[in-house]
């Protein structure tokens, strides 16, 4: 059988993305009355590098995601001050904040095995993260899907100043 015409047969990760996005649409709003994204609960429940059974303290990627974003943004600030007055740290906060946003539906993959897959393990891992960044860009409403899609894309392409600081953050 061709690799086109495999069925795909859904895994519990993509039963449980699913539901955490109904759950979140169900609500019939996307922010809570502080300003703060729903989804964002779903990253709090997932926790990193779940492959690894023991670990002391086992991080979110919601709390993953801000101290990327704050690591990122005071990198920018600082190099702002010095060599590069236009980096726009507005940009690295958001693209920090919303870097790992694929996961909430493909999971967490930890560098070193995401470092480990074979270039066709890889070829496959971006198109569903381009998938996911799809399917979450949805959730924006008619005007920001644009915006999300683009910051996703300028993430994965690292060509500008402010994705190659949130590379390093």
């Amino acid at each position: 059988m061709s690799p086109e015409n495999k069925r795909y047969y859904p895994t519990g990760l993509d039963y449980w993305a699913a539901s955490a996005l109904i759950k979140v649409s169900q609500k019939e709003a996307f922010f809570t009355p502080h300003g703060n994204l729903l989804w964002l609960g779903c990253l709090s429940e997932m926790k990193r590098f779940s492959a690894i059974p023991d670990m002391i303290h086992r991080t979110d990627l919601w709390i993953h995601a801000r101290r990327t974003a704050y690591l990122g943004t005071l990198l920018g600030t600082i190099i702002a001050r010095g060599e590069n007055p236009d980096i726009d740290t507005d940009k690295i906060f958001r693209m920090g904040y919303h870097h790992d946003d694929p996961e909430i539906i493909t999971g967490d993959l930890p560098l070193p095995l995401k470092q480990a897959l074979s270039e066709e393990e890889k070829l496959v891992l971006k198109e569903d993260e381009t998938r996911a960044i799809k399917t979450l860009a949805l959730l924006f409403g008619k005007n920001r899907p644009e915006g999300y899609l683009s910051d996703h894309h300028e993430m994965t392409a690292k060509e500008s100043p402010e994705a190659q600081i949130l590379d390093i953050a």
